[in-house]
């Protein structure tokens, strides 16, 4: 196997198992909920800007991936839900990256791979495309725990073995 299709396989795996968990877990809070902040106070996020944010970093990374840079501008391609977003409009964006995800996978390459990105936005920082697609996966796994922490928070009981979806 090419590592350029052990990559496509272990993003597609992020995208068709971890990602169908976020929709499992969104599909299990009320309106209510998306505003929930679990401190309270300003310097957390509500669990509706925790999951704008989770895919945000997914279409960031690969829209540098795409595009072999990343600039503020970007961002106004698929504007990310502003806070205060209703859990319909969090959905329809978390659709929009899949698609946009995918997209990604299907014409990504060898030199794609390869590249060096530079993250303009963010003080111009450089990965290669490899690191920057598996960013996307630690970026899913890590917000992925914040939301499930979240729903507990809010008192919501998740059946044994909820975090894998293989169907």
């Amino acid at each position: 196997m090419s590592q350029l299709q052990s990559v496509k396989g272990t993003l597609l795996h992020l995208l068709n198992n971890q990602m169908k968990v976020v929709d499992k877990l969104l599909n299990k809070i009320s309106e209510d909920a998306v505003n929930f902040k679990p401190c309270g106070d300003e310097s957390s996020l509500s669990l509706g800007e925790l999951v704008a944010h989770m895919y945000e970093m997914v279409f960031a990374y690969s829209k540098a991936v795409r595009k072999g840079k990343l600039e503020n501008e970007d961002f106004a391609e698929i504007p990310t839900p502003k806070t205060g977003a209703t859990l319909d409009q969090i959905k329809d964006y978390i659709k929009k990256i899949k698609t946009y995800f995918h997209e990604t996978l299907e014409s990504l390459t060898e030199d794609k791979l390869q590249q060096e990105i530079t993250f303009h936005c963010w003080h111009g920082f450089k990965l290669a495309g490899i690191q920057a697609l598996m960013t996307i996966q630690e970026e899913v796994v890590h917000h992925r725990g914040q939301l499930t922490l979240y729903i507990r928070l809010l008192g919501i009981k998740l059946p044994v073995g909820f975090i894998y979806d293989y169907s």
